[in-house]
């Protein structure tokens, strides 16, 4: 077998051929490669194949369309039989999944969205079996020729996943850097272009001229990355379709605040692209460590930065902005100045005045950005979700509050500032608030979390809140609930309702009042443990038109609901 092939080209024709004693017609359609009909590589062969050279390589595809041109396939279909009566099938229209009714998110049958909350990686990813085994889903993660979870993933599998697993909302983001050698924070110029996978893909796509920082080729900002709008087009497309929320963030400010690795492979940085962005190279990092762009990086009076943000935003919007299950978002960890939180709005106003279309946004940033928004009532219409995440009320009341402007990043600020705990009532005032004075806006509470904290947004009218209950009529019920002063006594209890529907209340103390003095209808009560979301007790029975003290011995929740007419 030295420097032979193996033959039969084909063991099925070889072995059809030996039990019939002829050969296969089929044959001709097996490519066959060609081999040397010399003993040795001599001249003639090394000739023949230089001339052969000339010419690519036959790969399979026009291989395909060789064989269909000597034996086309048959498409005439005059002699078929039609049984039956045609029908065509009408296009897929999705239906949208995400409603804001009265201030709180729910789906298309009005029924409270609960779930769990995911966020794409900023930076880590291991293809090695461990890694891959403890790896979060990713839509723009890419390693090549490798699908999976934990690889490139499976859109799929990982809504399939989302849905079995409750997570209700993913917030995805462009990642820290594209490939996993600056992983060591380095902040040189790569040695060569070795990269490691995974691929964090970019919003924009290379050139294939010049060299940036990780010794592949430079970016274009006026140029996108296909595969990466593609991935989020998919995404939340099967979003829309399984009634899951997908939560865009435009921008990652880590790239531009705190450690100057972030900044060194950025594609915004003016070494990186050819776009002549006008941030000055060498990079200066302070303390040969740290990076601070966020005043340049937020400069919209630079007239060819704000033309890129502009257009970029806009991508976000043209890509985005047929699905309801998108909500587009300005960045998680979005400290910066008022000035450009209002010019991401502008852009925003002005695509949908041009599109006629309405897009979900989602407000955050620090609390004074925030106030400042939506007292303004050119911006505050803009708005559908209060994202309350830079601040929150500490357990004595305090407010902490960093000022938005000011080039620190979140854990930073708390770094230099007492951020102090939280609890359940604490969380309660923070959205209730809110809620309170923009009663038509979603409030979704990621500020520092606390025992009780999902419990704690939810009475206060917060949404996306995780919710361990599992009973369906439950959140379809909750969902035109409101707050009931009537019912609630502060420090004992909090609770929400609706009359002739039913009321929720979460006992704070051992006891409870149930105050049904104004409603006359007859009702189911059920205790449930708020932890597990399991319903403690058979359920009793509460009439109408009275007030009932109830004794809980312990912190649960008190569901109402209505004793159905039959």
């Amino acid at each position: 077998m030295h420097r032979s092939r193996l033959k039969p080209d084909s063991f099925y024709y070889g072995q059809l051929e030996e039990r019939t004693g002829k050969s296969s017609p089929e044959t001709d359609k097996i490519y066959k490669y060609e081999s040397n009909p010399y003993e040795q590589v001599i001249p003639a062969y090394t000739a023949m194949m230089s001339e052969r050279s000339r010419e690519p390589e036959l790969i399979m595809d026009r291989w395909i369309d060789e064989m269909i041109a000597v034996y086309p396939l048959p498409v005439e279909a005059n002699d078929i039989e039609i049984q039956g009566e045609i029908v065509s099938l009408p296009s897929l229209q999705l239906s949208p999944v995400l409603y804001i009714k009265d201030g709180v998110m729910v789906d298309k049958q009005q029924t409270y969205l609960s779930g769990k909350a995911h966020r794409t990686a900023l930076w880590r990813g291991d293809t090695r079996p461990g890694g891959v085994k403890s790896a979060k889903p990713h839509l723009t993660w890419f390693i090549p020729g490798r699908e999976g979870r934990g690889l490139t993933d499976n859109l799929d599998t990982l809504v399939y996943d989302m849905v079995k697993g409750k997570v209700r909302t993913l917030s995805h983001f462009p990642s820290l850097w594209y490939e996993r050698r600056r992983d060591d924070h380095g902040r040189s110029r790569r040695i060569d272009a070795d990269v490691w996978t995974p691929f964090y893909e970019q919003p924009f796509a290379r050139t294939g001229e010049g060299e940036a920082f990780d010794r592949l080729s430079k970016y274009d900002l006026n140029r996108y990355n296909s595969w990466y709008w593609m991935r989020l087009r998919q995404f939340a497309g099967l979003a829309e379709k399984h009634e899951r929320v997908f939560i865009q963030e435009h921008y990652l400010q880590h790239n531009i605040i705190e450690e100057g690795a972030h900044w060194t492979d950025y594609p915004w940085r003016t070494a990186n692209n050819i776009n002549e962005m006008g941030f000055a190279e060498n990079t200066y990092y302070a303390d040969d460590r740290r990076v601070f762009m966020a005043e340049e990086f937020y400069d919209i009076s630079h007239p060819e930065r704000a033309r890129y943000h502009r257009q970029y935003i806009r991508k976000h919007l043209d890509e985005l902005g047929d699905y309801s299950s998108v909500v587009h978002h300005l960045g998680a960890e979005y400290t910066g100045p008022l000035h450009f939180m209002k010019f991401w709005l502008d852009v925003i106003a002005e695509w949908q005045r041009e599109k006629g279309k309405q897009v979900y946004v989602m407000l955050t940033g620090t609390k004074d950005v925030q106030d400042a928004i939506l007292a303004d009532k050119n911006y505050r219409g803009l708005i559908d979700v209060i994202d309350i995440r830079q601040w929150h009320y500490r357990n004595d009341g305090t407010l902490y509050a960093p000022e938005g402007g000011v080039s620190l990043a979140p854990r930073q600020y708390a770094r230099i500032m007492e951020v102090g705990e939280t609890s359940f009532e604490s969380i309660y005032k923070a959205v209730s608030e809110y809620r309170t004075a923009y009663p038509e806006k979603a409030i979704v509470y990621n500020g520092v979390r606390s025992a009780g904290h999902n419990w704690a947004s939810f009475m206060a009218g917060g949404s996306l809140c995780d919710i361990p209950v599992t009973q369906e009529e439950f959140f379809h019920e909750v969902a035109g609930m409101k707050s009931l002063s009537s019912i609630s006594i502060e420090g004992t209890q909090i609770g929400m309702g609706r009359i002739g529907t039913g009321y929720l209340i979460y006992v704070i103390g051992e006891e409870a009042v149930a105050d049904l003095t104004h409603d006359p209808g007859d009702y189911y009560i059920y205790f449930i443990n708020p932890e597990t979301g399991t319903l403690k007790k058979e359920r009793e029975e509460l009439k109408g038109g009275v007030c009932h003290p109830i004794r809980t011995g312990s912190r649960q929740i008190l569901w109402i609901t209505k004793i159905p007419e039959y």
